[in-house]
């Protein structure tokens, strides 16, 4: 499913794959959204999960379909948390 934010974010983790990103990020409400990318570009697809697990699989899914990414090597982090964003 693909829809806006729904709340803001409250915690972010990303994991990087040869220049890829993934990304999830945990909202006020209890849900997460999850997308990925090829930094700078934008990431045009949010997609919205009710667990981190279903969200870091969405993510990952979605970085598969944009680079053929299938299987991590020595470029590629597991999640870690990120600090949010200053508004």
């Amino acid at each position: 499913m693909t829809d806006e934010i729904p709340h803001h974010p409250v915690r972010l983790w990303v994991s990087e794959h040869d220049g890829w990103e993934a990304w999830v990020a945990e909202h006020d409400d209890g849900t997460f959204t999850a997308w990925a990318g090829h930094p700078p570009d934008y990431f045009p697809a949010l997609y919205n999960e009710d667990s981190f697990e279903h969200a870091c699989k969405r993510a990952l899914f979605e970085l598969a379909r944009l680079n053929h990414h299938q299987t991590c090597g020595p470029g590629c982090t597991g999640w870690y948390e990120r600090d949010l964003p200053e508004h």
